[in-house]
């Protein structure tokens, strides 16, 4: 959809302008070229650009991807619409984070109650298993915060783990079903995590998450497939020396 942003900025004061031009990084470049130019047929006072620095700090945070200022009840408002009818690169951003968010609270939930368990524990040691559910329990947030901020190695780390997860699951819930560990009923509930991990992986390698995170098709590319090849040769050189799995 294009946006006729110096029909929309006409009104604008001329701080509001200065705002505009002042934070680039915040707006589409059309926004940008647009409020340059009404400035250019105006005249600014010093007073006003002054003004400026006041009111810059307010301003920089609450702005759309369009340009637009919006508040924090509209950018709310806009998210779960988001989630509702996803359109655009943003939408499927925050559906990723949702999921993601999913997964780590199924995650917190069955490490805490290990940790319990172990802590409460006469006969158990605290041994590097403990220590890993610990560091498990830390490091989806450290993932999630760079995420946010729309960070490139936050969406190579995130695609990394997801493929990982995502190829490891899937070996696992053939293995323990082609090997008459567990029923095909029984292992519904392994299915619900992996069709998770494949929604974040189709999310984030959409081409306007790509453009947001400025990550190129190659990137996107070398990024799945390699994390997905070391984890199936590792299932299969575990599987072999288990005894081997029948494909």
């Amino acid at each position: 959809m294009h946006f006729n942003f110096k029909d929309r900025y006409k009104d604008y004061s001329n701080t509001e302008l200065l705002k505009i031009t002042n934070n680039p990084e915040s707006y589409q470049e059309e926004a940008v070229a647009a409020a340059k130019e009404l400035l250019d047929n105006r005249i600014v006072s010093e007073n006003e650009l002054n003004s400026l620095h006041i009111k810059t700090a307010t301003y920089k945070n609450d702005i759309d991807d369009f340009g637009f200022e919006i508040s924090k009840k509209e950018k709310i408002t806009t998210f779960f619409k988001s989630l509702i009818k996803p359109q655009g690169g943003i939408s499927w951003y925050h559906l990723a984070m949702v999921l993601y968010s999913v997964l780590y609270i199924r995650m917190l939930y069955y490490n805490i109650f290990f940790i319990y368990n172990i802590l409460n524990c006469d006969t158990c040691i605290i041994d590097i298993a403990f220590n890993l559910t610990c560091l498990q329990i830390l490091y989806p947030v450290g993932v999630f915060l760079i995420f946010k901020d729309k960070m490139k190695i936050g969406w190579i780390i995130l695609m990394v783990e997801s493929v990982l997860a995502l190829s490891v699951s899937i070996f696992q819930w053939y293995y323990l079903v082609q090997e008459g560990l567990m029923s095909l009923p029984e292992s519904v509930g392994m299915l619900w995590p992996i069709a998770l991990r494949a929604l974040i992986i189709f999310y984030i390698a959409k081409p306007g998450v790509l453009e947001m995170f400025k990550v190129n098709n190659q990137t996107k590319w070398y990024t799945i497939l390699i994390p997905a090849t070391i984890a199936f040769l590792i299932q299969i050189m575990l599987a072999l020396k288990e005894g081997g799995i029948a494909v």
